[in-house]
């Protein structure tokens, strides 16, 4: 199950930086740094309102005209006040933002600015605000916060969050090979070892993230990428009852010492196979520890 587009758990070390950035380096943060899906939940939001106000600034267009043509906006093809949108943080309906009197309003055309407002507030500065505080006291206990104009905002999202993707040209088996160790039935020049490589040099970018959470509980590398791994990602072999063949069982992992068990398979079809089930599966969960 995906998490609600404003988990805490997932977003509070981005909102963090960019809020140690607003505060602390004075720079603006894009709020699609912040937070990805709850920006894009905004789309339907901010284009509506910029519509509207590229209509309320015509000088071209009578008091009426303008009325008739905001009248007229549409979302997807049906009015803002048809969708009937609560003022809460969007997927998240138990996050209020209407702290009036009375009856919650839903969100309308004459609403909106204010809603998008409402809902950049809440995330950016009354959820954060506590938890920034705390960590900038914290980290102010340690060095001078000033030190942070070292870093842009990219670079200290990384340091703090990990490498949210490695380019393509970074999974290469050299690499890999340099940067996975081998123990407990296998060696660098095991057959299976070699597959493996092969296999995960060829996943896609989000296929790598899916294998990394598989394998070691996290999606993002540190700063150096897989080399830089601590422990190392180790391959050992996963040994199967004896008469039953290795290509009927699934690799497995714990994560805790990034240790990936990898049954002997016949060829690189099986390998991939159950490599590509078992992370689909297991990453999430503790199903294949």
């Amino acid at each position: 199950m995906q998490p609600p587009c404003h988990a805490p758990t997932l977003i509070v070390l981005i909102v963090l930086c960019c809020v140690l950035f607003c505060f602390v380096l004075c720079r603006a943060v894009p709020f699609l740094q912040v937070d990805p899906e709850l920006a894009q939940c905004l789309v339907p939001f901010v284009t509506i309102l910029r519509q509207k106000e590229a209509i309320e600034n015509d000088a071209g267009r009578s008091a009426l005209e303008r009325v008739r043509a905001i009248s007229e906006l549409r979302v997807d093809g049906a009015r803002l006040e048809d969708l009937c949108i609560e003022y809460s943080i969007p997927g998240e309906p138990e996050v209020p933002l209407w702290h009036g009197e009375g009856e919650t309003p839903l969100v309308s055309v004459d609403t909106v600015g204010s809603y998008v407002r409402a809902v950049l507030t809440e995330t950016l500065h009354t959820a954060a605000e506590v938890p920034a505080n705390a960590f900038f006291l914290g980290f102010s206990t340690l060095c001078n916060p000033r030190c942070l104009t070292l870093f842009t905002p990219a670079e200290l999202k990384e340091e703090l969050c990990g490498a949210a993707s490695v380019p393509v040209e970074q999974w290469s088996v050299p690499m890999v090979q340099a940067a996975i160790r081998c123990d407990h039935g296998y060696t660098k020049a095991s057959r299976a070892v070699g597959l493996l490589t092969e296999v995960i040099c060829s996943f896609s970018a989000v296929q790598r993230r899916h294998f990394l959470q598989f394998a070691t509980g996290s999606s993002r590398l540190p700063p150096g990428g897989l080399g830089a791994l601590r422990p190392p990602l180790t391959v050992v072999l996963k040994h199967t009852p004896e008469g039953n063949s290795p290509d009927a069982y699934l690799p497995s992992a714990s994560t805790c010492t990034n240790y990936l068990k990898l049954p002997d398979y016949s060829c690189e079809a099986v390998l991939r196979r159950q490599l590509e089930y078992a992370v689909q599966e297991g990453r999430n969960a503790f199903l294949l520890s």
